[in-house]
């Protein structure tokens, strides 16, 4: 073999070398791009396309190593490493928003069953109390609908609604005081009273004890007003 025949294997060597050694310099990357896609992959509920994506874009820069491709291999090692830190955090987000939904649910179930048990407590205040169960309607078909968030805020106004409802109970009177020109029926009928004259009975029931005739009542006679 002659000189130039030894100096063309010698500088073919050298090039060879020399391309191998730059290729070095992306190991570090294609490391980090190897090991999102395996954190990516162990990550639970991870979506399978997400995670098929990511591999074909490793699979394109372990190509484009091997082909001594230098800029490639940054494109698509880059490409796998937001790929693949998109599916784990998107996996991770999906199970939060699980986690948090359950919490929701569970605050719902105890309030619906709260309010269910509670609600004829104001039965007397005719409209807030159709006003409540309408709400709790309302929240129970956007609960069958998968719409959790909103059953929920709906149930909390059904219940706000209800303690309206029982606050104003609270406030109205417990007795009555006869005056001139009254009767069981005008009594019952005032809004203060119950608001509804066919309530009377209730007033009579109640005081027996000072009331014999219904329909004969007499001023300054205090009556029980039952809530």
């Amino acid at each position: 073999m002659n000189r130039r025949s030894w100096l063309i294997i010698v500088l073919i060597a050298v090039i060879a070398l020399a391309g191998c050694k730059n290729m070095k310099k992306y190991d570090p990357l294609m490391n980090d791009a190897k090991a999102a896609l395996e954190s990516a992959k162990q990550t639970e509920g991870a979506e399978d396309e997400q995670l098929k994506e990511a591999e074909a874009a490793f699979k394109s820069a372990q190509e484009a190593y091997e082909g001594k491709k230098g800029d490639d291999v940054e494109i698509y090692a880059n490409k796998t490493i937001e790929l693949a830190n998109k599916a784990k955090a998107d996996a991770i987000a999906a199970k939060k928003e699980a986690e948090r939904i359950i919490v929701v649910k569970d605050e719902y179930e105890t309030k619906l069953a709260d309010l269910t048990a509670a609600v004829d407590e104001i039965k007397t205040e005719k409209e807030i109390y159709q006003k409540t169960l309408d709400l709790i309607e309302q929240a129970k078909a956007e609960y069958e609908a998968g719409e959790y968030d909103k059953a929920l805020e709906t149930l909390t106004m059904a219940m706000d609604t209800f303690n309206r409802g029982l606050e104003i109970k609270k406030n109205k009177p417990t007795a009555y005081t006869v005056i001139k020109g009254d009767c069981l029926w005008n009594i019952a009928k005032k809004e203060k009273i119950y608001g509804d004259p066919f309530q009377w009975p209730k007033i009579y029931k109640e005081n027996k004890d000072q009331i014999r005739d219904p329909d004969l009542i007499f001023p300054k006679q205090v009556f029980r007003i039952p809530r």
